[in-house]
């Protein structure tokens, strides 16, 4: 082939903009694979065209490049944020970037003494990144756009999350990037095999975390309560439509913010009695977002709670909201989560945000819960990427917990999901208001993940943090040092 023509003409342009252009590319793949797009497929190869290009870029391209890449992946798919919440979160979209720019430097500055680093540092580093953003600060966590989340839509592999979470789905689509960018940079028999092994393994431990067989176990029916309209009416017309559905709901669950006109105490609002006389007449279970009175002392004006009514009639459990919206008035923050109980066992409920963190469900099942249950809200103008990204993160937070879960939205996406990650029932915006239900089970096995596997993203995640400083510091050192030997070198005068 004619150097002069084709990817040869582009290879003569600096290194460092082809960089930057391979970066645009796949940050714009790896933005397909969500919604609307969803080419989760293309995930397995999407940062293949940079890794490939890596060993040839210096320290400071791959960073930029990187950084491109980070930023064009959020920009596209977090571009609601924007929508959201102002022009002040492009700078919050850019720092996301220059994290994933961090990673793939990290990488780039092992490959130097060990070339093989791009193999198992960029997967380290970039799970390192991701548990950063999103579990890195109590109040302002960004828990959306994991690249394990990629694969929500194709459960086999997602039930990796089982061993540990969804970082370590993103960590292994992260190495087979690798491992098919190795073997076309190398292109020997050797490299051929080292990077068969990676992706065989990975199929292997992901064959061995396939779920068991759960259909022996006892269900009870649940049900999800769905309407944007904030008509207290409404609601509790719904409520005991769901209760007198054939299959006999034992647990019905509304959206947040349900009861939204605060009077002096939780049972001041109009809709808590109904809710009361549906749950003692039916001899069910009705979880329900609300507002309640703050203490005087409160930063915000109310706390956002949700009420657990019993089969008695009478609210059982307040649990408040533990990570409020940052920077809207969201309620004041809670600081504990806790399962309440059923004749079948132990329940665990959480609010909107909260069940996108791994750390408050595997709490909540630490402590006993057998069952999960959600009240959400979506705001009937938010985006769809918002809807289904949030509801994405479900499907992993019943993988890695191995329970089933009832998550009702007020306009968005209300489902019923099982242990395995598979939608049972589910209804969305455009189906208006409404009532869904299927059948749940309770189980109270506890998973690798919630046993141990959690530690591996908080390992990864402080790993990161320690490693940037530390390698810059390295740098630094090594630069010095060449620079004194560089003047300390003898000067050769030339021949007479």
């Amino acid at each position: 082939m004619d150097k002069n023509t084709g990817i040869f003409r582009l290879l003569r342009f600096p290194i460092w903009t082809v960089g930057v252009l391979a970066g645009a590319a796949c940050g714009a793949m790896l933005a397909a694979c969500f919604y609307p797009l969803g080419f989760h497929w293309l995930a397995w190869v999407a940062m293949v065209p940079f890794m490939i290009l890596m060993p040839r870029m210096n320290h400071i391209s791959v960073l930029l490049g990187g950084t491109i890449l980070g930023w064009v992946w959020y920009r596209l798919s977090l571009g609601w944020l924007l929508i959201l919440g102002g022009p002040w979160v492009a700078g919050i979209i850019t720092a996301l970037g220059v994290l994933v720019g961090l990673s793939f430097w990290a990488a780039r500055v092992l490959m130097k003494r060990w070339p093989a680093a791009l193999l198992w540092a960029t997967p380290l580093a970039f799970i390192g990144q991701e548990v950063i953003r999103s579990q890195g600060l109590d109040l302002y966590r960004l828990p959306y756009v994991f690249l394990g989340g990629t694969q929500s839509y194709s459960l086999w592999i997602a039930q990796l999350a089982s061993v540990g979470g969804i970082f370590f789905v993103s960590g292994v689509v992260v190495a087979v990037n690798a491992a098919v960018a190795w073997a076309i940079i190398h292109r020997t028999r050797r490299a051929y095999i080292t990077s068969g092994s990676i992706i065989a393994a990975i199929l292997v431990l992901a064959a061995v975390s396939q779920p068991g067989d759960f259909s022996g176990r006892q269900t009870v029916s649940a049900a999800c309560v769905q309407s944007e309209k904030y008509s207290y009416k409404i609601y509790a017309n719904l409520t005991e439509q769901a209760a007198s559905l054939p299959e006999k709901p034992y647990l019905i669950v509304l959206p947040e913010h349900t009861i939204a006109d605060m009077g002096k105490d939780d049972e001041s609002s109009p809709l808590v009695p109904r809710l009361e006389e549906t749950a003692k007449a039916h001899g069910l279970y009705v979880i329900v977002g609300a507002h309640s009175k703050p203490n005087k002392s409160a930063d915000c004006f109310f706390d956002n709670v949700l009420f657990v009514i019993g089969p008695t009639g009478k609210i059982i459990l307040r649990q408040l909201k533990l990570v409020p919206v940052p920077f809207y008035d969201d309620g004041n923050p809670g600081d504990i989560i806790r399962p309440f109980g059923t004749p079948h066992g132990l329940a665990g409920a959480y609010v909107c945000i909260d069940g996108e963190y791994p750390d408050h469900i595997r709490r909540l099942v630490s402590r006993g819960a057998g069952v999960l249950l959600g009240p959400v809200f979506n705001n009937e103008k938010w985006p769809q990427e918002q809807r289904w990204q949030q509801a994405d993160l479900t499907i992993f937070r019943c993988i890695e917990q191995r329970r089933c879960m009832v998550r009702a939205s007020s306009s968005g996406i209300s489902h019923i999901t099982d242990a395995t990650g598979r939608n049972l029932a589910l209804r969305a915006q455009a189906d208006g208001d409404g009532v869904i239900a299927a059948p749940v089970y309770f189980n109270f096995d506890l998973t690798f993940y919630n046993r141990a596997g959690y530690l591996i993203e908080y390992a990864l995640g402080w790993g990161f943090i320690a490693s940037v400083p530390v390698l810059i510091i390295v740098l630094i050192v090594l630069g010095i040092m060449k620079l004194a030997r560089f003047k300390n070198r003898p000067i050769i005068k030339p021949a007479a």
